[in-house]
């Protein structure tokens, strides 16, 4: 690995089952992270916010989005740029890849470890448990893509660069 710059291969990196219905795998960097996750049909991301941006891209099959109130539908190739303090909740009426893009700290990569740990141990149920409501609501401030979804770096370049 070079101290400049560092490449990766989705398929190479540990997976991690956040629930049955949700698996997600994260490079983590300094400032930011990107993470690429794996909905099963009949998953939730239960509503929330957190202060930062969030741009979601849905690299296979769709994922429909309640976005301040307002559903959205995102099909394969598709980018949602989401403002910071903004409620949104996802739903899997299919199984579908995506992927994650977001600046954070690290107070906010622990808490995101916290979480998905949680999770974990409560692999039944469903991905909105009062006790992750409780510390997301007790954290906020620190909270940083709890909703575990979605952008590609090679998605952001092609668009942003080209």
């Amino acid at each position: 690995m070079n101290d400049l710059f560092n490449s990766y291969k989705w398929d190479e990196l540990r997976s991690e089952q956040i629930t049955p219905l949700l698996t997600r795998r994260v490079i983590w960097g300094q400032n930011q992270n990107l993470a690429l996750f794996t909905f099963k049909k009949g998953c939730h991301v239960s509503a929330h916010q957190h202060p930062s941006e969030q741009v979601t891209q849905v690299l296979e099959g769709s994922l429909r989005l309640i976005v301040s109130g307002e559903e959205i539908v995102l099909g394969a190739g598709q980018v949602l740029f989401i403002q910071p303090d903004t409620p949104h909740e996802a739903f899997a009426d299919e199984d579908a890849l995506a992927t994650l893009y977001a600046c954070r700290n690290d107070t906010q990569r622990s808490f995101v470890r916290q979480i998905a740990q949680r999770l974990q141990k409560k692999d039944r149920e469903v991905v909105e448990p009062r006790s992750l409501r409780a510390s997301v609501r007790a954290h906020a401030g620190d909270l940083m893509n709890v909703a575990l979804f979605v952008i590609s770096a090679a998605g952001l370049y092609f668009q942003f660069m080209h």
